[in-house]
């Protein structure tokens, strides 16, 4: 049985592995916004990239970036970007906030907040 599916959702390789989109277009064919393929050439792609995890397309476009990075210990985005910015970067960044504003800047409290907001 041939089956009809869209191709924008394939497009979308960020956090897929290099030659993701390929795969599924070279075992298929394209009319259009479509492609069209057998289901049981569909079945064993589907299986293969399963494991792979998906981001949420309600994640906006920096969380979306930042996914990339993450490591295997990571909790969600938050974790990404403070393992980013850096410890030592991080202390300089909040020692400034306070004697600029009188207040701490909550980063902590944010990164908690990402880790919900975009899980890994």
């Amino acid at each position: 049985m041939t089956l009809k599916i869209r191709l924008a959702p394939l497009r979308t390789t960020i956090g897929k592995p290099a030659g993701y989109y390929e795969e599924f277009v070279q075992n298929g064919l394209i009319e259009g916004d479509f492609l069209f393929i057998e289901q049981d050439v569909l079945a064993p792609l589907l299986k293969k990239y399963a494991a792979i995890p998906t981001i949420k397309p309600e994640w906006p476009l920096w969380a979306r970036a930042m996914k990339q990075f993450a490591k295997p210990d990571d909790k969600g985005i938050g974790d990404v970007v403070a393992r980013m910015i850096g410890d030592e970067n991080s202390a300089a960044f909040k020692a400034w906030h306070i004697k600029v504003t009188g207040k701490t800047c909550g980063c902590a409290g944010r990164q908690a907040k990402w880790n919900r907001q975009y899980p890994l």
